[in-house]
Formats: structure tokens, C-alpha cells, sequence
């Protein structure tokens, strides 16, 4: 009896074990998708800033075309697709003038799903000049 009692609370010690492990695996896979979302989403928004702080068909690009661009980044892109449908990026534009040549900077921020541990969120700079 004693040792059919101690192979009882071994074996479910075991099987404890086991599924806490299994849980965490699963909890760790589901973050790991959010965090790439979420770079994705923040790298989609850096596209979309450097797009639209340097893309004008109508005229040649400036510093002052530039610069005008940077001020008037202010709408975020929308995410349709299905990779990243619960993702958000917030888009930002900065600049500076060193010795003549204005740089920008671009601040992409991907924030993807709601709540910890099931959200993730990631910022990418890029940085480009007009001379």
C-alpha cells in the first residue's frame, strides 16, 4: 500500500509537471507571434512615414517639400491585411538641420493585440537626409 501510495503522488507530480511546461510553451509560442506582429506592424509604419515624408509625383523633392512632409505626418496607417489585423503603428517624423542638411527621423511604434501577457509592442527609428 505505501508504495502504490508514493507511485501515485510521483506519477502526478509528473503529469503536473508536464502540463505547467506545456503551458508555458504555449503561452511562450503565442508572444513570440505577437512580437513579430508587432515588428512588422512597426516596420510597415516606417515605411509608410519614409513614403510619405519623400514621395510626391508632382514636383522634385526638397528640403522645404521634405520639411513640410515631416510637419504633416500625422495620419497612421491602417493594417487590412490578416498578419496584421489587430495591429496598430503610430507614426512620427522629427528634423534637424546640422551645417545645411536637414535629417529626419521617423519613430514607428507596432503595438499588436490587447492586454499582458497578450500584446506586444516594438519601435524602429529611421533616420534619412535632404541636401
Amino acid at each position: 500500500m505505501p508504495m502504490a501510495i508514493f507511485i501515485i503522488l510521483v506519477l502526478g507530480g509528473m503529469a503536473l509537471t508536464i502540463a505547467r511546461y506545456t503551458s508555458q510553451a504555449s503561452t511562450a509560442s503565442f508572444q513570440e507571434i505577437m512580437n513579430v506582429q508587432a515588428f512588422y506592424a512597426a516596420e510597415s509604419g516606417a515605411q509608410y512615414g519614409m513614403n510619405q515624408l519623400f514621395y510626391d509625383e508632382t514636383q522634385a523633392m526638397t528640403q522645404a517639400l521634405a520639411l513640410a512632409n515631416c510637419a504633416a505626418l500625422v495620419s497612421p496607417p491602417t493594417f487590412s491585411g490578416a498578419g496584421l489585423q489587430n495591429c496598430t503603428a503610430t507614426v512620427s517624423c522629427n528634423s534637424t538641420l546640422v551645417s545645411g542638411v536637414r535629417y529626419f527621423s521617423i519613430e514607428s511604434v507596432g503595438q499588436c493585440g490587447v492586454g499582458s501577457p497578450y500584446s506586444a509592442l516594438r519601435t524602429l527609428n529611421v533616420s534619412s537626409f535632404v541636401e
